[in-house]
């Protein structure tokens, strides 16, 4: 009997000793693991792009807030002052006034 030639040329090629189908696999793995690098890379920056404008953000709120919080209690210690200055001054004279409609009968 004659030994029939194999039909799968790639199971004859080999470099280094190694087959094709295993530098193929590896070649592939190489670009699996490039592109998954790249990708991750991409989906970090873009979530610190995000992360740092939900920041500023905030920030720009609470610096707004905080102004605000300023006028509000720069006026309420305006109305405290005159509310003082009233009650210095209205209640010597309303007690002055019943001293002298006392006095008068």
């Amino acid at each position: 009997m004659v030994a029939s030639p194999d039909l799968n040329p790639s199971a004859q090629v080999a470099y280094y000793g190694v087959p094709l189908a295993v530098w193929l696999t590896l070649a592939a793995s190489v670009v699996v693991a490039v592109v998954s690098a790249a990708t991750a890379i991409v989906v970090m920056w873009r979530s610190n792009v995000n992360s740092r404008r939900i920041l500023r953000e905030q920030l720009e709120r609470g610096a707004e807030q905080f102004g605000r919080q300023m006028e509000h209690d720069a006026r309420q210690r305006e109305l405290e002052r005159e509310m003082s200055l009233r009650r210095d001054v209205y209640l010597p004279v309303a007690d002055a006034i019943v001293r002298i409609q006392a006095a008068l009968g």
